[in-house]
């Protein structure tokens, strides 16, 4: 008996024949139940492509390996997968490199279905494939790879910003619109780290967000404003396997044209509610100021009556002068609240023509002579005869009337009322000045404003609404003109007002 010797550090141990075939035996066993408890389909070829071993799992055994072995493949598989086999025999055996590569098969007992392979030379003529059916893997890569492609159409097919970050604020995914915002393409943007991207102050307060939401869970809603644009952002945890949060994802809109919207009606709001808090108070004003006068009107008649009765005509004659200045009174008033309703609700038109200004005013003043008179106050024009303006001639009419009628309401009997234009830059400037009482500075700011209840008594005792000097703003102001005064207690007031110069 032939006996074989090892050597070890100690001492040398004789193994027999028959032990060692027995652990052959037992290596062989092992190789095969490893073997066997592979799912993967495998066989043996020679280079010529003739099968000299198979294995296929049970659900994979379309032949009986007694049925293929000694055959070759080109016999029993489709030309196309023969020749990519005899290739990948080929290339291993020449090379001794490991080939790798998927191919699909329609099979009549299961479909198309796509297989990939892994082959290996084994020794000088032989190679070992294994095979492994990964039909469900690639329909499964497929239905993830669409769903990603369906995502980033989303994605990017909307102009809101889109970011998914990492718990130290690097950015592993974000959108164009997003990247747009800093001049870059997406990719560029990808890997950098919000410190990089924004100023340090900025920066910090976004990884303090994100340190909230992957703390707490939970999302997170924030609205800024930087250069010149509102953003409204939501900042939500994303939720791995593992339960915890590493990640956020940002979604991000441009808010600006609903914060001008709301900032346009938040100001429109507070004017409609101050124009009918205006209005309210102007009304009150002018049912007190129309009560006055009728009151007078119906008292005085009553004892201009009873005087008429009684022969007590000087009496009566008093009576009737009160009653004729209220119904005056009365009627100048009814006449502005007309103009200002018409102006009001859209009914006066704006008609510019051009005329001749001094003869236009001179037909003013006539309307005024006789109030003038009766104070013996003196009216002087002094305005250029060349002088032609283009303006709706009845509100400007409107507008001197009303001046007209204060100066002297508020003039000093035996003193003068001055009405003077002339050309000023590029525009025209009328004026109407009278030496009377004259307004405090404190109140020259109430005279055009509506509902201010300003008014004062003439040096008769006259008294006013308010509203005509509301309605000249408003008019001058649609002949695209300014209207202001100035006045010294005490010594008369002048109100300016311009029209624009013809072209």
């Amino acid at each position: 008996t032939t006996e074989i010797y090892t050597l070890s550090l100690h001492d040398a141990l004789p193994i027999s024949r028959k032990e060692m075939e027995k652990a052959l035996q037992d290596s062989e066993q092992r190789a095969h139940a490893l073997i066997n408890a592979i799912p993967d389909l495998m066989f043996r070829m020679n280079r010529h492509g003739v099968y000299t071993d198979y294995k296929a799992a049970n659900e994979n055994l379309l032949y009986q390996a007694d049925s293929i072995l000694g055959k070759n493949n080109r016999d029993i598989t489709p030309g196309w997968f023969a020749d990519l086999v005899q290739e990948k025999i080929n290339k291993a055996l020449s090379t001794r490199e490991l080939q790798e590569f998927e191919y699909q098969l329609n099979l009549e007992t299961l479909g198309l279905r796509e297989y990939e392979a892994r082959m290996v030379p084994s020794g000088s003529d032989e190679v070992i494939a294994i095979v492994r059916d990964i039909t469900d893997r690639k329909t499964t890569e497929r239905a993830l790879a669409e769903a990603e492609a369906n995502a980033r159409a989303i994605m990017e097919a909307t102009s809101d910003i889109l970011i998914l970050l990492d718990e130290s604020g690097k950015i592993l995914d974000n959108n164009e619109a997003h990247a747009s915002r800093y001049g870059h393409s997406k990719t560029e943007m990808v890997g950098k780290s919000v410190f990089e991207i924004l100023p340090y102050d900025l920066a910090r307060s976004r990884k303090k967000l994100i340190d909230k939401v992957t703390t707490s869970g939970l999302p997170e809603n924030v609205e800024e404003f930087r250069n010149g644009r509102w953003t409204e952002s939501t900042v939500y945890p994303v939720i791995g396997d593992d339960g915890n949060v590493s990640k956020v994802a940002v979604f991000g809109k441009d808010i600006t044209d609903r914060k001008n919207n709301e900032i346009q009606i938040r100001r429109i709001t507070s004017e409609l509610e101050q124009l009918n808090a205006q209005k309210d108070k102007f009304f009150s004003i002018i049912a007190h100021d129309l009560q006055s006068p009728f009151n007078a009107i119906m008292g005085f008649s009553e004892l201009l009556a009873e005087s008429i009765h009684e022969k007590d005509y000087p009496n009566a004659g008093n009576y009737a002068e009160i009653i004729l200045q209220s119904s005056e009174r009365a009627m100048a008033l009814l006449i502005n609240l007309l103009e200002w309703s018409r102006s009001q609700t859209g009914r006066m038109e704006y008609n510019p023509v051009l005329f001749d200004f001094r003869p236009f005013v001179e037909d003013v003043v006539l309307t005024q002579a006789d109030a003038a008179r009766q104070k013996q106050i003196t009216l002087i024009v002094n305005i250029p005869d060349e002088l032609k303006v283009s303006a709706d001639r009845q509100m400007i009419g409107s507008v001197l009337r009303n001046l007209l009628s204060n100066a002297i309401k508020f003039s000093y009997p035996d003193s003068k009322v001055y009405l003077n234009a002339k050309r000023d830059r590029k525009e025209f400037l009328i004026s109407v000045s009278d030496e009377g009482v004259g307004i405090q500075e404190t109140d020259l700011k109430k005279l055009f404003q509506l509902g201010e209840a300003f008014t004062s008594r003439g040096t008769h005792n006259e008294k006013g609404s308010g509203l005509g000097l509301v309605l000249c703003k408003e008019f001058v102001e649609r002949n695209k003109g300014r209207l202001w005064a100035e006045s010294i207690e005490g010594k008369g007031s002048t109100f300016y007002f311009t029209l624009p110069e013809v072209i």
